[in-house]
């Protein structure tokens, strides 16, 4: 019995003829004897190409030279095509010139580019290279952009960003680019400018008066400041209505609270005037964490326990949230 691994091949191209070892690893010895597909126009010509014996020339000026063996084609190749023309539907094969340099990839830029020859020449090491002027055709009437071979030297960085900066053109199509990391944070919120002159004074423990002077309106003036500059009593109008705001957001976070302590805190100024701050601390419904400042006082007559109680009984009386709070002193 003879093996079913002996083949006999009269066919010149055993290619077409090769068994398929998969289906041989997987169904053993008994497998039936079916060969693999024929390779299809691609496949034989690069074949071809590969082949020592068969150099290709695709220099346009020699058609001729090409001789690449039909004997080693497929018979996909239609009537109508020529041997050139299968060799430009392969991909991934590298034809050289016949100087033997490889054909350099066209750039994605020149298509939006058109060139014409200039008189003289220009020197790129040591050859001598022809002036060539390459005009920009993506918006002929309003884009005149142009730049001179002698002035690009080999390199096309200046063209590509002429197309990406002015007509948002980049490659493989895209129309647009990835930002810049700034354009993925949100930008802040711009306040107006009474309420960034408030918040000004409150950090910076600036007196009101300093809407006024002649100083500070100069400095305004300076960056081409043409709003109204509110004025001292303004400015107090103003932080008193925010303090009866804050005030009633305030009632609303300490009424969701079972229970709220105090902390104290008392000390003698720069000034020399003695003050008493008085803090609450609670836990909301939902377990969240708040603290407030309640009072902020200079204290009047003695230092005594008895007077400093009654300005904690005065504040919590304004509250009207006495019965919720557990006084503590630091």
């Amino acid at each position: 019995m003879t093996s079913p691994l002996a083949t006999t091949f009269d066919c010149p191209n055993t290619r077409k003829n090769k068994r398929d070892y998969a289906a041989l690893h997987k169904y053993g010895l008994l497998a039936e004897d079916t060969p693999l597909p024929r390779p299809r126009k691609k496949t034989a010509v690069r074949s071809a190409l590969n082949s020592p014996t068969t150099p290709v020339s695709t220099s346009p000026t020699a058609p001729s030279n090409v001789s690449i063996s039909l004997s080693n084609l497929d018979t996909d190749i239609g009537p109508s095509q020529s041997v050139s023309q299968v060799e430009c539907e392969i991909e991934g094969v590298e034809i050289k010139q016949r100087d033997g340099t490889r054909l350099k990839e066209r750039s994605w830029v020149w298509k939006y580019y058109q060139t014409t020859p200039e008189s003289g020449t220009w020197r790129l090491g040591d050859k001598d290279r022809p002036e060539l002027k390459h005009r920009c055709i993506v918006s002929p009437s309003t884009c005149r952009f142009f730049r001179f071979a002698s002035k690009l030297r080999s390199s096309t960085t200046a063209l590509k960003q002429h197309l990406q900066q002015t007509h948002k053109l980049f490659q493989d199509g895209q129309s647009e680019r990835q930002g810049p990391l700034s354009s993925w944070i949100a930008k802040e919120k711009k306040p107006p400018f009474e309420e960034a002159i408030l918040d000004w004074i409150i950090s910076t423990c600036q007196p009101f008066t300093c809407v006024e002077q002649p100083s500070f309106k100069t400095m305004l003036r300076s960056v081409d400041f043409e709003a109204s500059i509110p004025s001292a009593d303004t400015v107090s109008r103003r932080l008193n209505l925010r303090l009866d705001a804050i005030d009633g957001e305030l009632r609303i976070l300490m009424a969701s609270a079972s229970s709220i302590a105090l902390s104290l805190d008392g000390w003698t100024s720069q000034n020399s005037l003695p003050m008493l701050v008085i803090n609450a601390h609670w836990m909301s419904s939902a377990f969240q964490q708040h603290q407030a400042c309640i009072e902020f006082v200079e204290i009047t007559g003695s230092h005594s326990g008895e007077n400093l109680a009654n300005i904690v009984a005065t504040t919590l009386w304004e509250i009207s949230y006495i019965s919720s709070f557990f006084p503590r002193t630091s």
